[in-house]
């Protein structure tokens, strides 16, 4: 059986660095909502103690998931990330404003809008819908509260209006937000199978972007090429545009071995093509240059004084 990590390719480490990552962009957005609050503050839309309430919950709730998520105890629950968890102290949160934003109630609704977000990302469809459902009970119950005590100050069938229109949202929000999820689910599935494969073949993997940069290299590299993976994904396999393999990545087409074992009966011998090695490299690629590399191995064997040999290449070498 293959480990998780092998297969994943993060440890438990790996994983808690993520979530902390997660957890300080929720962070930016409780500030982002702070710092809304407080222009309203200035706006006269909401009294300074709302201000003042709002910070102290949200910042407490904060310091409370990272000190449970950097301190391990996040790992004892069925769900380490905590969203759940996270998504309903931020509803809460958002009811307290809605509670006092008075006209503009509806607008600071659509801030559910960004906090299904976090959620999309991370939860499934049968996690979705007791959030959506806990949420649209939680307005309803704002304005529950809104009607017993501040019944002078709202328009009835506009808040019944804007809870109903919520609720479709939500609705709406949580089948497509459950379908993307899904999707996520899936790829990172098959992101899974494929990774098992490079990470537990045999063959070394050199995966190299469009400037040749090599992106990801798989841990056989270590034991075909004698190099780490981690190393290895600073080099390029090209040198310029017209891909002219560099001579200090010989690594990237070893022969080495083969010719170890080779050299102990025949004669092995592995020149440098014009515009590689210790030659300038060319600008351009000139015609028939096929040609004239085939012309340019006949010239060293002439000059080694080799009549006959057996050729081996590789890639463009081969050809």
């Amino acid at each position: 059986m293959i480990p998780a990590t092998a297969i994943t390719g993060t440890t438990t480490q790996d994983q808690q660095a993520i979530r902390v990552r997660r957890f300080l962009m929720a962070s930016v957005t409780y500030l982002l909502a702070i710092a809304m609050v407080a222009m309203g503050v200035v706006l006269d839309i909401f009294e300074s103690h709302v201000l003042v309430i709002y910070t102290v919950v949200v910042i407490g709730a904060s310091v409370l998931f990272y000190v449970l998520i950097r301190t391990g105890v996040n790992l004892r629950f069925a769900d380490p990330s905590l969203t759940a968890a996270q998504i309903t102290t931020a509803i809460v949160a958002l009811m307290y404003i809605a509670y006092n934003a008075g006209a503009v109630r509806g607008i600071v609704m659509l801030w559910v809008l960004m906090i299904f977000m976090f959620a999309v990302f991370r939860l499934r469809s049968h996690q979705l819908w007791p959030l959506a459902a806990l949420t649209w009970i939680a307005y309803g119950m704002t304005l529950g509260l809104l009607f017993r005590l501040q019944a002078d100050t709202i328009n009835p069938a506009v808040e019944i209006f804007q809870w109903l229109v919520l609720g479709a949202v939500l609705t709406w929000f949580t089948f497509m937000g459950g379908y993307v999820s899904n999707m996520r689910a899936k790829l990172r599935r098959n992101e899974i199978f494929y990774r098992s494969m490079w990470e537990t073949v045999h063959d070394a993997i050199l995966i190299a972007g469009s400037k040749g940069k090599i992106e990801y290299a798989n841990p056989a590299v270590s034991a075909v090429f004698g190099r780490d993976p981690r190393i290895q994904t600073k080099d390029y396999f090209f040198h310029n545009a017209n891909s002219m393999l560099r001579r200090d990545l010989w690594e990237a087409y070893p022969f080495d071995r083969q010719m170890e074992v080779l050299g102990e009966g025949l004669r092995v011998v592995a020149p440098d093509r014009v515009g590689h090695g210790g030659s300038p490299p060319l600008r351009s690629l000139p015609d028939g240059y096929h040609r004239m590399y085939a012309q340019e191995c006949l010239s060293v064997m002439d000059t080694l004084g080799i009549h006959r040999a057996a050729l081996w290449g590789h890639s463009d070498g081969a050809v």
